[in-house]
């Protein structure tokens, strides 16, 4: 699939958000070179799943002794559509449906997944993705699936995945500079590169200093 078949694909669509979210969502990971939550947790809870059980407005509710929510008769529950840890909560609605209605719902979620540094909305066509970073101002990109494939948005994306903390940084770049453009963006994006490229360098070089120190 390319991301031109893509935007056909889910231009077309119609149906309920039940019955495609799931598929959509893999599509997505496909296109973005990412695993599907099925593939990168077996588990099917524990670091990246769909319909990750929760406990509304957790922060509402007692804690036990080893920092857990504690179980209560009458506490509220839901499932999240889509959660990956330390990355984002994800909620789905169907077409043209209230978004602001979705992000409602993560805002009671957010609790019971671990306080996820992304927020995310989509209705199939459009996104929004809202930053939840501890002690920062919130940064909302908005996009649509006839702006996907635009390097600009394609960096959020891939950043929502892999490095949530990068849009993080970039919103502190936009405050000081006053303009963040596209252009901004496409260079943001590279610098993303860079810094997996470093890491992997720094990687590399203390394997190698280690397997010289142990040869006699």
């Amino acid at each position: 699939m390319t991301w031109a078949d893509f935007k056909k694909k889910w231009a077309r669509y119609s149906g309920k958000e039940t019955s495609a979210y799931q598929e959509h969502f893999n599509d997505l990971c496909n296109l973005l070179g990412q695993p599907t939550p099925a593939a990168a947790d077996p588990t099917g809870s524990e670091s990246f799943c769909f319909q990750k059980r929760v406990i509304k407005d957790a922060e509402l509710f007692a804690f036990t002794d080893g920092g857990r929510v504690a179980e209560e008769p009458e506490a509220e529950r839901g499932f999240a559509d889509v959660w990956k840890r330390d990355c984002f909560a994800w909620e789905y609605k169907g077409k043209k449906k209230n978004l602001d209605e979705a992000y409602r719902q993560l805002l009671r979620y957010r609790e019971s997944l671990l306080n996820p540094p992304l927020l995310i909305v989509c209705d199939f066509d459009r996104y929004i993705i809202r930053t939840n970073f501890n002690g920062t101002v919130q940064e909302t990109h908005e996009f649509t699936n006839a702006q996907i494939d635009d390097p600009a948005f394609l960096a959020v994306l891939r950043a929502a995945f892999a490095d949530p903390e990068f849009l993080k940084s970039a919103a502190h770049d936009r405050r000081g500079n006053g303009k963040f453009s596209a252009t901004n963006w496409r260079g943001c994006a590279l610098t993303a590169k860079a810094r997996v490229y470093r890491t992997r360098r720094c990687e590399d070089a203390a394997r190698t200093f280690c397997c010289a120190a142990e040869e006699p």
